[in-house]
């Protein structure tokens, strides 16, 4: 029976961390899957095979459990492991990390402070944008059928975007077919929302933060785009992007996030990316986000044109270590300077000159990122026809099918 146990668990698919791919060998099973609900499924396989004798104990099914590499989802860590480890360690412990604590808490300390002040600044003054931006957990279709959580499925993910001064939230928002969740797609959608704010409020200046993950919104890509944004609009004269301290990155726009994932979880069978619109919209019925699809520009080929990377010592005869970073500056009056701080406790900005100008983007025309559909696996695309041959109630509509079959798709050789 133990080996029956692990049968079953090994027919859900696995996922990498969300967040921390770099870092860890664990899988994931699907954050709406829970121990007691897979057990539950184990049972039920039993009983309509008529074995209702001899069924293990949910502690049997646990221990067999626990001896996989998995987890249940791949939340964002709300435990500072260096904060936990100088609380809860003795002496000696609170000794050997007490300088590093006590500036790891003076940045996170500083960054909130900064972002205070320009929520208050954004609030008296409508050119000045205060915003924040974060990337939410991938979010999957969902069915109380057992039978989709043995299939993989398809893959959507939201981005927002979140004025802290008067709450509104831009949520783009896009599947796995339509592009990937890299740099290019992150600087494309703070690019929407700037281009926004500039034509409709004529923002003159804008405060970002969000966290530092490097593959994402800590690197040239995004300082390209920022680079490449202040100069295109005529009235937006400066941009900060401020990163928070490491495992301190809670801020205004988790709201947004888990209003947003309790609706989805609250809306009953969900299969298809178009049937998340309005149940992401109305995740706030007071004041409705804004769900754009999104179309992506490649900025990671600006970066490369306009040479960032190139530049490996700052004007204060630094090496640039991009990881080390807490926050960027770009300004219409210097374009062919990039601004940083590696620590939010400097009075001062060091600099790095760029070997190309940027001062009219037309020069510089971003291309599309994709040209055509990314394809899925064809185990993905498999596993979700199946569901359809099976006439599952959640993918019996025709609508739900039409769009199951015409997914891009990786080809049998």
């Amino acid at each position: 029976m133990l080996i029956e146990i692990k049968q079953q668990i090994d027919k859900f698919p696995r996922m990498e961390s969300h967040f921390c791919r770099a870092k860890t060998s664990k899988l994931y099973l699907h954050p709406d899957l829970s121990l007691s609900k897979m057990y539950t499924f184990f049972v039920e396989e039993l009983e309509k095979q008529g074995r209702n004798h001899g069924v293990p104990s949910y502690a049997t099914y646990r221990r067999v459990f626990k001896q996989q590499n998995l987890s249940f989802s791949s939340p964002k860590k709300d435990q500072c492991a260096l904060c936990f480890t100088f609380h809860e360690g003795d002496e000696s412990v609170k000794e050997n990390l007490r300088e590093r604590y006590n500036l790891h808490t003076a940045e996170k300390t500083a960054v909130r402070a900064k972002k205070a002040v320009c929520k208050s600044e954004a609030q008296e003054n409508p050119y000045i944008l205060c915003a924040v931006f974060d990337l939410q957990q991938v979010i999957y279709p969902i069915s109380k059928e057992s039978a989709i959580f043995y299939k993989s499925r398809l893959s959507t993910f939201n981005f927002t975007v979140y004025n802290i001064a008067n709450k509104d939230c831009n949520c783009f928002f896009w599947d796995e077919t339509a592009s990937r969740r890299g740099s290019s797609e992150i600087a494309t959608c703070i690019f929407k929302s700037l281009e926004e704010y500039s034509e409709k409020q004529k923002i003159v200046k804008a405060n970002l933060f969000s966290d530092g993950c490097y593959g994402q919104n800590k690197n040239s890509i995004i300082a390209a785009m920022l680079m490449y944004v202040v100069n295109k609009f005529s009235a937006l004269t400066e941009i900060t992007l401020s990163y928070f301290e490491t495992n301190h990155g809670q801020n205004e726009g988790d709201s947004a996030h888990s209003a947003i994932s309790k609706a989805i979880a609250t809306a009953g069978s969900i299969f298809m990316p178009s049937q998340l619109h309005p149940v992401i919209r109305l995740a706030r019925k007071k004041s409705p986000y804004n769900v754009i699809p999104m179309t992506y520009k490649d900025f990671k080929a600006l970066s490369k044109e306009i040479r960032i990377l190139n530049v490996k010592i700052s004007e204060s005869g630094k090496r640039i270590k991009w990881t080390d970073i807490k926050e960027i500056q770009v300004r219409k009056t210097e374009p062919d300077k990039l601004f940083l701080k590696t620590s939010h406790l400097e009075n001062t900005y060091d600099c790095i000159r760029l070997k190309r100008l940027l001062k009219n983007p037309l020069d510089f025309p971003v291309a599309a990122l994709n040209k055509h559909p990314i394809n899925i696996s064809r185990k993905k695309f498999d596993d979700l026809v199946s569901l359809c041959r099976g006439n599952h109630p959640v993918v019996r509509i025709p609508e739900c099918q039409q769009f199951i079959f015409n997914l891009p798709h990786e080809k049998n050789n």
